[in-house]
């Protein structure tokens, strides 16, 4: 996956399915967030992260989210690149560091 086209096809599969869970279905994932997040995520997991088995506990459009956000982390170690991570200011604010960005 290492030439451009397979990036931004990576790229607007997973805005896409952003997209999906948190603008389209946002009523849906609201709800699943609220009362099904014991049944979607096991203790110990994270939303990225679910846990074996809990991937694709119907919800939507989450399953696609979760396949290709796996993919976008995968184009970015074939092309060399790491996650910019935001900084947490004093009230759990968080933003990139505008110097760091490229002219």
């Amino acid at each position: 996956m290492k030439n451009g086209n397979d990036i931004n096809l990576t790229l607007s599969r997973f805005l896409g399915a952003f997209q999906l869970v948190f603008g389209d279905e946002w009523d849906y994932s609201r709800e699943m967030l609220e009362r099904d997040m014991a049944y979607a995520v096991e203790p110990s997991g994270t939303f990225i992260n679910p846990g074996q088995g809990y991937e694709s506990k119907n919800w939507g459009a989450r399953l696609a989210l979760l396949k290709a956000h796996a993919e976008v982390i995968e184009a970015m170690k074939d092309h060399g690149l790491a996650s910019n991570v935001p900084v947490r200011d004093a009230y759990f604010n968080y933003s990139w560091n505008d110097s760091q960005r490229p002219e």
